[in-house]
């Protein structure tokens, strides 16, 4: 990651930083830039104003152990392809819903 020249990129960069949402090496990066990096400095000022009273509002708190890992398992987790569907749905334009019951009224399926 390089610090971004572009304003609004820099602003939402400094955002980020400041809430720290950054990955350790960006936040380093951030982090280092801001001995020489005015605009940084300034925008990082202008995010701390603006979200440190936020701060204030509740105290830290940790997720339960084993939530990211969990989270990360549910979005690495392959989807079902198409051509897997579970038994009882359609495979056409009422994809699914089971079947038997009629598409919605709204519905141009199989209408030209």
């Amino acid at each position: 990651m390089m610090i971004p020249d572009d304003r609004d990129e820099l602003h939402a960069l400094a955002g980020e930083f400041v809430l720290g949402v950054l990955e350790a090496n960006e936040a380093s990066e951030v982090a280092a830039a801001l001995a020489t990096n005015a605009e940084l400095r300034r925008a990082v000022a202008f995010w701390e104003v603006q979200l440190h009273p936020l701060s204030e509002l509740t105290s830290p708190a940790e997720p339960p152990p084993g939530t990211w890992q969990a989270i990360e398992a549910r979005i690495t987790k392959p989807r079902q392809s198409q051509s897997r569907r579970p038994s009882g749905t359609t495979s056409r334009c009422g994809a699914g819903r089971p079947l038997g019951l009629p598409p919605p009224r709204a519905s141009r399926c199989g209408s030209p």
